[in-house]
Formats: C-alpha cells, sequence, structure tokens
C-alpha cells in the first residue's frame, strides 16, 4: 500500500491543548487532502488506468489520507534500483523520469500553500521524512 498522510502539525497540536481539533484546522486538512488527491491523480502515469482510478483520499477527524492499493504503485512512485525501471510521473502530456506522482504531487502541493497550510505541510514533511 502506498499512503500519504495529512496530519495535524507540531505547531498548531501544541497551540490547541484539547482532543478537539479547530475547525479552521479542519478545513485546512480537508483542503490539503483534496488537492494533493487531485495533483497525483494529474501525476499519475496513465496505460490502463487502473492505477489513476485507484488513487483514494479519506478524511478522518485531524487526519486526511491519499493512497492506492495498487500493488505496482511503489514500482510507479519510486522505480526499481538497478534497472531500467525509473520513477515516473506526468507533467501535462509529458512522461517525468526520476520522481513519482506522490512525491512531485506534494512538491506542487508545498508551491501553493498558504502560510496556515504552511504550517501544516512542516509537519507533514517531519513525519515523510
Amino acid at each position: 500500500m502506498l499512503e500519504i498522510k495529512i496530519t495535524q502539525g507540531k505547531e498548531l497540536a501544541a497551540k490547541y491543548a484539547s482532543n478537539a481539533v479547530p475547525k479552521e484546522t479542519k478545513g485546512i486538512i480537508r483542503t490539503l487532502t483534496l488537492k494533493l488527491d487531485r495533483l497525483v491523480k494529474m501525476a499519475t502515469v496513465v496505460k490502463t488506468g487502473r492505477l489513476r482510478a485507484s488513487i483514494a483520499h479519506k478524511l478522518t477527524g485531524d487526519e486526511g489520507f491519499v493512497g492506492t492499493l495498487v500493488e505496482y504503485a511503489p514500482t510507479v512512485e519510486y522505480g526499481i534500483p538497478g534497472t531500467e525501471l525509473k520513477a515516473r510521473h506526468m507533467e501535462g502530456s509529458v512522461k517525468v523520469l526520476g520522481e513519482g506522482m506522490f512525491s512531485y504531487g506534494l512538491s506542487q502541493l508545498s508551491s501553493t500553500l498558504s502560510e496556515n497550510e504552511k504550517t501544516l505541510a512542516k509537519g507533514i514533511e517531519k513525519r515523510l521524512v
């Protein structure tokens, strides 16, 4: 399974001591999750359409998930070292090697973030590293 998880950033978590995530934060998480879902789908290389169609998102309280259960998704995202199979994504109608669709989608998302979203993005990056 390949999955990207968007959750509340550490700075915001410290600011809000209760377990309830503020409405504004939930809205930001929802927006980020939906944007990432769209960006990843647009960047997915299509042969049969199965991989792109399998990419889905899920929102649960203070978390958002974007992922797929297609067994060959990690090969498309990361490639296979030592072979000709390279990570790949689409930019418009051009296939680009070296970066997968989730990685590319995250980089595109981070370039369009507002200040509140950037705070959350910092927390996301720390979880992914």
